[in-house]
């Protein structure tokens, strides 16, 4: 009697969906479609075990179940490039129980999506770094080290990062890395520079340094101005994207701030002088001359004269009937407002005050010391005199009366 043996045979299988980036994991079973025979073996009759593929690897069970795990960041796969494809193939074998064996290939679809290019981190309300012009040399709170300010964006490209520009510095080129350590002079005359960029994360630093004050284009009130770079990335298909780097000024406007004098204005002392800036913050915009809009101002008791340095002159009129009414030992006060303008336009104002006094002046009289008398007459001139003189005989004079508080 002939008895035939009942083999394996395995069939060539394939999976319907496609291993992409977005979907790195496929499923299956090779036994789907093959002849296990009759000498079945328990647990399954597929020779196990792990394959490393050209884009990922198979992990295959003895029941037939596999695992496809694809690695989007293996060589090959980028290699591929966005919209690229590729196959797997994978030759398995079943065996039964006694020993008879069958091969077939398990083939699988691989395809590199078009995967777009994408920045992140240049999205910051306001801007992605604040310098203020304060800390400047010439700033109302000079800080060096405060002037240079850092950051990090990143850059995503799937498909391999082709180029990389930002603000005109080419980080890289050709998809190799080249400006690192690259610094340009912005368009406001400051400084942008490349300080690192990482490969295998993406991020990309930077840092920018305020060299001088800048003109605010909107001044009274608005404050701020942006310089902005251009970040451009392209990856190996093609794709590209664009950004924006922002970097906020802060303007560094001028304060004025209330003023006195410590002397008091009287008719004996009618002049005061002194300089308004002395406790005010110009600010960094500075401008050539001063920043106090300068002018002659007629006051209630006297006339201030306010030179763009700041310096002043006040001039009391002791005639000033205002002056006069406050009568001896009464006081009166000044204010002036002025105002400073810096180079971009920020104003800022504030009041001079000055102390006016109308001293308790003496009445006094003159011209009544005269040794003697102060008229002198005759007997002789009376008309049974000697020498009879009817004129001589009415001399006349004067003096005087002083009374500045009013007689």
């Amino acid at each position: 009697m002939n008895i035939v043996d009942d083999v394996p045979k395995a069939e060539h299988d394939s999976n319907p969906v496609t291993a992409t980036e977005q979907h790195v994991e496929l499923t299956g079973n090779v036994l789907t479609n093959d002849q296990q025979g009759a000498d079945r073996v328990t647990g399954g009759p597929v020779i196990a075990g792990t394959f490393v593929g050209t884009y990922g690897t198979l992990v295959l069970a003895a029941n037939g179940t596999y695992t496809y795990t694809l690695n989007p960041a293996d060589p090959d796969f980028t290699g591929l490039k966005g919209g690229g494809n590729g196959v797997e193939h994978f030759t398995y074998t079943i065996r039964d129980a006694d020993g008879d064996t069958s091969s077939a290939t398990l083939t699988l679809n691989i395809s590199n999506l078009n995967d777009p290019v994408t920045l992140g981190g240049l999205e910051t309300n306001g801007g992605e770094l604040t310098v203020y012009e304060k800390h400047l040399i010439d700033g109302s709170a000079p800080n060096a080290g405060a002037l240079t300010q850092g950051g990090t964006f990143s850059v995503s490209a799937p498909d391999g990062l082709q180029s990389l520009s930002v603000g005109g510095i080419n980080v890289v080129t050709g998809g190799v890395v080249t400006g690192v350590g690259q610094s340009v002079t912005t368009p406001l005359g400051n400084t942008l520079t490349i300080t690192g960029y990482n490969p295998a994360t993406g991020v990309v630093s930077y840092s920018y340094t305020l060299v001088d004050n800048e003109t605010h284009a909107n001044a009274d009130g608005t404050n701020s101005l942006h310089e902005s770079f251009t970040v451009t990335a392209q990856d190996s298909d093609g794709s590209s994207t664009s950004g924006s780097l922002d970097v906020n000024i802060v303007d560094d406007v001028p304060k004025a701030e209330h003023d006195s004098n410590p002397v008091t204005a009287t008719e004996q002392h009618v002049e005061l002088t002194g300089n308004v800036l002395t406790n005010d913050q110009q600010g960094a915009d500075r401008v050539t001359g001063g920043p106090v809009i300068a002018g002659t101002f007629v006051g209630t008791y006297g006339t201030l004269v306010l030179a763009a340095n700041g310096t002043y002159t006040y001039t009391l009129n002791p005639a000033d009937p205002d002056f006069t009414g406050l009568k001896g030992g009464g006081n009166g006060v000044e204010h002036f407002t002025y105002t400073i303008k810096d180079a971009d336009g920020d104003t800022s104002s504030a009041t001079l005050t000055l102390n006016i006094s109308n001293l308790n002046d003496p009445v006094t009289l003159g011209g009544l010391e005269t040794s003697g008398g102060e008229l002198t007459v005759y007997e002789k001139n009376l008309i049974d005199g000697s020498a009879p003189n009817d004129n001589a005989l009415s001399p006349s004079g004067t003096f005087t009366v002083t009374a500045p508080d009013g007689l």
